[in-house]
C-alpha cells in the first residue's frame, strides 16, 4: 500500500517513525530524543476561580528541534486537567473532556478536563503561548489544582507536546478584593502597621504577597477572610498615593492610590544642650540618593541645593527673598551614607534670620548716600526685613546706629539717630541681629591701657561675657569677662594697649590673626580661638561668604567650613546668638529657594520636603 505525503511528520516523529517509499516497505527508527514532552512554565501558577485572566506558557528554547518546534499555529490544543492530591504531571496521551464539577453549586472542584477554545490560544513563538481562560471555565469550582497541557491535536492517541510538572501546576481560588488600606499614609521610612480590607483573604500568610508602591510589606498576619495586617517597607517619599497590590491563589487584584508615602524622618540624638555648638546628627529616612546637597557648608543655606534645617514649627517656603517659616539653623556638612541615612553637623552656635542671613553675621552693603540724613539708599546688595533692629558701622554712623524701617523693595533704609556730616558715598558695615544681643557699636571714654571699659553710648549687657570686643587699641582676641550691673562698664581681657582712645568699639566681633592658602579649608596660626567658637561665622580676606569654624585644634589650628578662595591673613569671629532654647523640628528640603510652593517665584514640582513627626523633633534645652 502506498504511503501518502499526507502523513504528519509531527505524528511521525512522535511515534518513532520515518517512512522510506521504497518498496512498499516502512522502517521503524527509534524516537529522536527531541520527541519527549517539554516542561511547560506559567508565569502565574494562581488565578481566580471565575476565570477571565491570561496566562502567558514557554517551554526551554531547543526543547524540541527545527524543523520541529515545540508550537506551531494550527497544531496546539491546550488542555486543562484536574489534579488530584497525588497528580503531578499531565496525561502522555490526548484525552477526551469531561465537564468540570462542581457545575452549579460552589464547592471545591472534584473532576473534570477541558480544552481551551482555539481562539483563546495564541502562538507567540516556537517555544511560547499566550491562553485567556474563559469566564467561568471551571464551573462552580472554588478552589482547585490543575495540570496545563499542551496536544498537537485531539486525536486519542496523541502525544503530549509539554505539561507542567510537580510545583509548576495551576490552582484556582476566590478573586481577593481590596475595599481599603489604613492608615492611608505613613513614613517613608517603613514601618508603619497598615489594616487591609476586602473579600476573600488566605488565613494562611504564606498564602498571600502584598505590595505597596511596587515595595514588598512584611509580618503579614491574617485576622479573618476580610482583613489582614502587614507592616510597610521603606519606600521614596511622593505626594501622590501609590498603588497597593495583593497576590493570592486567585489571581493579584490592585487599589490605586491607597497609601502615600509620606516623607517622614527620624533624627539621633534627638536633644543637645545650649552649650554644644556643633551636634552630629543621624538622619533615619528615604530617597537620599535622590538629593543633591552640594551647598551645606554654611554659605548658602537658601541656595536650589537640598538642605537640612532646624525649624521653629513647619517649614514654610513661601516668599521671595525670606520665608513665612524658614530655619533658625542648618546642619552642615551633609553626607548621604545610604539611600536611607545621612549625617551631618547641626550648627547650634548660629542662628539664622529669615532670609537665611547669619544672626550677627556682617555684611557689607555698598551705599549711594551721603552726609547727614536718616535714610540710606544702597546700590548693592538690597536690605531685607531681617535688617530691622540690625546695628550699622562705618565712616559717617554715628555709634549705637540701628535700622528702624526697611522699604518693600530693599532700597533704602532708616537709621536711628541720622547720619553725619562725614557720610560718603560706599561701603557700610551691616551687623545683622538685635542691638542688645548682636554684634553691635559702643562708644567708650576709656582710653590707654586699661581692662575696664566705660560706655559713653550704648550699654554692654551679662549677654556680652565671653564675647569678643575689637577696634583701635583693643588685641586681637579681647574678650568681655565681667559686664557691671548697669551695663556701664566691662572688664576686658587682655589688656588693652595705649593706642585706645575715646571712640568707638565693636562688641561682638573680632579679629584673629591666621594664615589660610587658597582652595583650603585649613588655617595655620589662629590665636585665641577656642572651642566655643566652633560653629561660629568667619569673615575676612579670601574667606568665603558663610564660612564659619568647624573645628578648632591645638597649636592655631583650625577648620572652615567652605575652602578660601585666595591667601588668608587673618579673620573676623562673629559671635552671633545661639539658637535658642526650645522644640525644633529637623526638616529635610530638595530645594532651599525661598518660594518654591506652588505659585511660588522659585516653584519647583518636584520638591518634597520632610513632614513635622514625632521622629524628627529636635529639644535644645539648659542642660550638660
Amino acid at each position: 500500500m502506498h504511503l501518502k505525503t499526507l502523513v504528519n511528520r509531527r505524528r511521525l516523529a512522535q511515534i518513532g517513525v520515518v517512512a522510506t517509499i521504497a518498496a512498499g516497505t516502512l522502517v521503524a527508527t527509534a524516537s529522536p530524543s527531541w520527541a519527549a514532552a517539554a516542561v511547560l512554565t506559567l508565569n502565574q501558577t494562581a488565578g481566580p476561580n471565575s476565570g477571565g485572566n491570561t496566562l502567558i506558557a514557554t517551554t526551554p528554547a531547543g526543547t524540541i528541534a527545527a524543523p520541529t518546534p515545540t508550537f506551531v499555529t494550527g497544531q496546539v490544543v491546550v488542555q486543562v486537567q484536574w489534579a488530584t492530591a497525588t497528580t503531578t504531571a499531565c496525561n502522555a496521551k490526548y484525552t477526551a473532556q469531561t465537564a468540570m464539577t462542581p457545575p452549579s453549586t460552589p464547592g471545591p472542584a472534584t473532576a473534570g478536563i477541558q480544552n481551551i477554545p482555539s481562539a483563546n490560544v495564541l502562538v507567540m513563538t516556537a517555544n511560547k503561548i499566550s491562553i485567556s481562560i474563559p469566564t467561568a471555565f471551571f464551573g462552580a469550582s472554588t478552589t482547585g489544582r490543575y495540570n496545563v497541557c499542551v496536544y498537537p491535536d485531539t486525536v486519542i492517541t496523541s502525544d503530549l507536546l509539554a505539561g507542567v510538572a510537580g510545583a509548576g501546576q495551576y490552582s484556582i481560588a476566590a478573586k481577593a478584593s481590596i475595599t481599603s488600606v489604613s492608615p492611608p499614609a505613613g513614613p517613608a521610612t517603613g514601618g508603619t502597621t497598615v489594616t487591609v480590607v476586602g473579600t476573600n483573604f488566605p488565613l494562611l500568610a504564606a498564602s498571600m504577597s502584598l505590595t505597596i508602591g511596587g515595595v514588598p510589606a512584611t509580618n503579614i498576619v491574617p485576622i479573618n477572610a476580610t482583613s489582614f495586617t502587614a507592616v510597610t517597607g521603606a519606600h521614596g517619599a511622593g505626594l501622590s498615593p501609590v498603588t497597593v497590590s495583593l497576590t493570592t491563589a486567585g489571581g493579584t487584584v490592585i487599589k490605586s492610590g491607597a497609601f502615600t508615602y509620606a516623607n517622614g524622618i527620624v533624627v539621633t540624638p534627638s536633644t543637645s544642650p545650649t552649650n554644644k555648638p556643633l551636634v552630629p546628627i543621624d538622619v533615619q529616612g528615604a530617597g537620599f540618593f535622590n538629593l543633591t546637597f552640594s551647598g551645606t557648608g554654611g554659605g548658602t543655606p537658601f541656595d536650589s541645593g537640598a538642605h537640612v534645617y532646624l525649624v521653629q514649627n513647619a517649614y514654610n517656603p513661601t516668599g521671595t527673598t525670606t520665608k513665612q517659616s524658614g530655619p533658625v539653623a542648618e546642619c552642615n556638612n551633609v553626607r548621604v551614607v545610604t539611600d536611607a541615612e545621612l549625617v551631618c553637623s547641626l550648627n547650634l552656635a548660629m542662628r539664622y534670620m529669615k532670609a537665611g542671613t547669619p544672626f550677627g553675621a556682617p555684611r557689607t552693603i555698598t551705599t549711594t548716600s551721603t552726609g547727614v540724613g536718616t535714610t540710606i539708599v544702597t546700590a548693592a546688595p538690597a536690605f531685607t526685613q531681617d535688617d530691622l533692629g540690625s546695628s550699622f558701622s562705618g565712616t559717617g554712623i554715628a555709634s549705637d546706629t540701628t535700622i528702624t524701617a526697611v522699604s518693600a523693595d530693599g532700597q533704602t533704609a532708616t537709621v536711628s539717630p541720622a547720619t553725619t556730616a562725614a557720610l560718603v558715598a560706599g561701603a557700610l558695615t551691616l551687623w545683622v541681629g538685635a542691638p542688645d544681643t548682636g554684634p553691635r557699636s559702643i562708644t567708650t571714654t576709656s582710653s590707654g591701657a586699661t581692662t575696664s571699659i566705660a560706655a559713653a553710648a550704648g550699654t554692654f549687657n551679662t549677654d556680652d561675657v565671653g564675647h569678643r570686643i575689637s577696634g583701635t587699641g583693643i588685641a586681637n582676641d579681647t574678650t568681655i569677662t565681667a559686664v557691671s550691673t548697669d551695663g556701664s562698664t566691662a572688664t576686658i581681657s587682655p589688656t588693652s594697649t595705649g593706642s585706645l582712645v575715646a571712640g568707638a568699639l565693636m562688641v561682638g566681633a573680632g579679629t584673629s590673626a591666621a594664615t589660610g592658602t587658597n582652595a583650603s579649608t585649613a588655617l595655620t596660626g589662629a590665636t585665641g580661638l577656642t572651642q566655643a567658637d566652633v560653629g561660629k561665622a568667619v569673615t575676612g580676606t579670601n574667606v568665603a561668604a558663610g564660612s564659619i569654624l568647624t573645628a578648632v585644634g591645638t597649636a592655631g589650628a583650625a577648620t572652615l567650613s567652605i575652602a578660601a578662595t585666595g591667601a588668608v591673613t587673618a579673620v573676623t569671629v562673629t559671635d552671633g546668638s545661639p539658637v535658642p532654647k526650645g522644640t525644633y523640628t529637623v526638616t529635610v528640603v530638595s530645594n532651599g529657594l525661598p518660594g518654591t510652593q506652588i505659585g511660588g517665584a522659585n516653584y519647583a514640582a518636584d520638591f518634597l520636603q520632610t513632614v513635622v513627626s514625632s521622629g524628627g523633633t529636635f529639644t535644645v534645652a539648659d542642660f550638660n
